[in-house]
């Protein structure tokens, strides 16, 4: 069974490549082949199997728990984003798991739990790690909670913006580097803003620094 990083990787989640491959195998039968890491667990819950591309994995959720020893805070929140972000991981359900998961060798609770306390019940990560790290700002700032991808008409043209206070016509758009790569990009949000701000709304921009 595809574990761990690889199968991380499998299921699209940003990790880095070590070039092993980590399979799950039963505490009575370990894995021994050249180039491949064999991980042993005596537990496999019915949400912990995945496939992908038709190969065996560890699910989502599992895949999370697995890696929270390996991995960092913010590097294991950016897996945990990623797989809301595709509606591969339900917060929730990571919140049971996370409550009744003990620590073990190989796996951290507390840094499950770090993740999960900077992701708090409403949560949604956006449509890129720039959004889900403001939403997160907001979050623990205790600013009120904005509405993310907003919609707005003007003169009959619709317009999305990434996070809104529609009572204060007050909005804030996350400007990451790579998302203008042509000055016909530059040409439409300086439109977009330019109608906003004509139809009395107030933009923050922000940038990932």
């Amino acid at each position: 069974l595809i574990a761990f990083g690889t199968a991380a990787r499998l299921l699209g989640a940003p990790v880095r490549d070590d070039g092993t491959i980590h399979v799950l195998a039963s505490l009575d039968r370990p894995v021994a082949l050249d180039g491949v890491t064999s991980h042993r667990s005596g537990l496999l819950e019915p949400g912990d199997l995945a496939r992908r591309h038709d190969i065996p994995c560890t699910s989502p959720l599992r895949t999370v728990v697995d890696l929270s020893g390996t991995l960092s805070v913010k590097e294991l929140g950016l897996v945990v984003d990623h797989f809301l972000r595709n509606r591969q991981l339900d917060l929730e359900q990571l919140r049971e798991r996370v409550g009744r998961t003990r620590p073990a060798p190989g796996r951290s609770v507390k840094r499950l739990r770090q993740v999960l306390a900077a992701r708090i019940p409403g949560y949604t990560p956006g449509e890129s790690p720039l959004e889900a790290r403001i939403a997160r700002i907001i979050d623990r700032a205790g600013l009120p909670r904005p509405r993310q991808q907003h919609r707005v008409q003007v003169d009959g043209v619709r317009y999305r913006i990434d996070f809104a206070w529609p009572d204060r016509k007050l909005y804030l758009e996350g400007n990451g580097f790579g998302f203008h790569r042509l000055a016909s990009d530059l040409d439409r949000d300086a439109t977009r803003q330019n109608e906003l701000v004509l139809a009395g709304w107030t933009p923050i921009e922000i940038t990932w620094n």
